[in-house]
């Protein structure tokens, strides 16, 4: 659904969609993946400060009133976190099999690449490879993480398949069909 949100706020070009963009990004850390699909959108700059005062509006007030706990409650909390003999995940058969914790530093690292193409692509216009880019990410997310489990990776095979629609959507609208003096033909 969030990814949903994201490629159709990508496609507006209303000021209310400022408000969506902030939502979605204030909404859940995980949730900052899915800015570079907004950022294909070429929206005005009152969008955009409509967005970004929401976001802050939305999210400032934790920060400041509390700038441990909010940085405990939003980053610093994953880094802490045990893995887990029943996720599903690159640190629970190291840890199950072998008794090691990967470094944090593991999953930043595998966020990287495909982060970076997404923001790229965004920066282009080419909202499909961009959807690819944080596709990936939250792949190497889910991958790496120290707790994931087998419905996060239902998510990332979800967002594939709203990648093949986006394409398949990108295709009906630049194919042209062919003229034929014969008629409609059977193969």
């Amino acid at each position: 659904m969030t990814a949903c949100l994201a490629l159709h706020l990508a496609q507006a070009k209303h000021t209310v969609a400022g408000v969506g963009y902030a939502l979605l990004v204030a909404a859940k850390q995980t949730n900052l993946l899915f800015v570079p699909l907004v950022w294909t959108a070429r929206a005005p700059l009152k969008t955009w400060l409509v967005a970004a005062g929401i976001a802050l509006a939305t999210v400032l007030p934790f920060a400041v009133l509390a700038p441990q706990a909010f940085l405990q409650s939003t980053v610093l909390v994953f880094a802490a976190m045990p893995p887990r003999t029943d996720g599903f995940s690159l640190w629970t058969v190291t840890f199950n099999e072998a008794g090691l914790q990967l470094p944090p530093l593991l999953t930043l690292l595998s966020l990287a690449a495909p982060f970076g193409l997404a923001v790229i692509w965004a920066r282009r216009g080419q909202l499909d490879r961009a959807l690819a880019g944080v596709v990936l990410a939250l792949w190497a997310l889910f991958l790496t993480a120290r707790q994931s489990f087998t419905n996060y990776h239902y998510f990332a095979h979800a967002l594939l398949l709203l990648l093949l629609a986006v394409r398949l959507a990108g295709q009906e609208q630049t194919t042209v069909p062919a003229k034929s003096d014969h008629g409609p033909q059977l193969h």
